[in-house]
């Protein structure tokens, strides 16, 4: 059984006008709610933070984060566990343990569109860069590409021998990476499914995504020893891993 605890105890965030500003900052502000947290989110203009608490989400205004945060208290029926904003800034996607994940409007924060086609919790979320399509990973070992304009299942992979714990689209879009609590990571064709490779490591793989050219993954990994906790670099095209680096004392649950 895999650990389903929140990556984060408490949001310390620290997010001024713009990503580019925050860098080489110290800390801004810190942001509380109610409760533990399991994801964050900031929309592309740096406008609004996004972060989910038990069955609940708040949304902070970066441009006045003494404001109290809108609170949005939707319909799910077990832990938010990711959220994900639209590449254009216009939409919001949040995975629940319940299954599902549903897309809302970043403004009014009305409910657009519910997904549900996992067995078992939803795990992570992933746009597609043109905002066409998400993916999502469950613990139920599959992962599923969506057509969001269409609200339909485009494609299921299968595969995996335990929970895929991570997902995410290539910055071209036409491929994504699984990352699996059985030690692999998977690299998928977005438009076929097919399986163009698979890369083995030891443990389980918390986390993955892509440089944004393109040319490197980055994995959280746990090691076959629980306190061996470790980033990655890999060759996407080789699968040679470039450089390990054990920088945490638990699990990494984002890279």
């Amino acid at each position: 059984a895999q650990n389903r605890s929140p990556p984060v105890a408490s949001l310390h965030w620290l997010l001024d006008r713009s990503l580019r500003e925050v860098l080489g900052q110290l800390l801004v502000k810190t942001l509380e709610g109610e409760g533990e947290f399991w994801s964050v989110a900031v929309s592309p203009d740096a406008r609004y933070l996004f972060a989910a608490s038990g069955v609940s989400i708040y949304r902070w205004t970066l441009d006045n984060p003494n404001l109290p945060p809108d609170l949005l208290q939707g319909p799910y029926s077990d832990i938010i566990t990711a959220v994900a904003v639209s590449p254009d800034g216009r939409r919001l996607a949040s995975s629940s343990l319940d299954g599902t994940f549903r897309i809302w409007d970043v403004e009014s924060l009305d409910e657009l569109v519910t997904f549900a086609g996992h067995t078992d919790g939803v795990s992570s979320i992933s746009w597609s860069p043109d905002g066409s399509k998400i993916a999502s990973a469950s613990w139920d070992r599959t992962a599923i590409i969506w057509d969001v304009e269409a609200d339909t299942l485009l494609l299921q992979l299968v595969g995996h021998d335990d929970s895929v714990l991570a997902v995410n689209f290539s910055p071209d879009g036409r491929s994504i990476v699984t990352a699996g609590a059985d030690g692999t990571l998977r690299l998928w064709d977005v438009t076929t499914g097919y399986l163009m490779r698979v890369i083995e490591g030891s443990g389980t793989f918390t986390a993955a995504a892509f440089s944004p050219d393109g040319r490197l993954l980055a994995t959280g990994a746990r090691g076959l020893l629980s306190e061996e906790f470790e980033v990655q670099l890999w060759d996407p095209t080789t699968g040679e891993r470039i450089r390990s680096m054990p920088c945490h004392s638990d699990d990494v649950t984002a890279v």
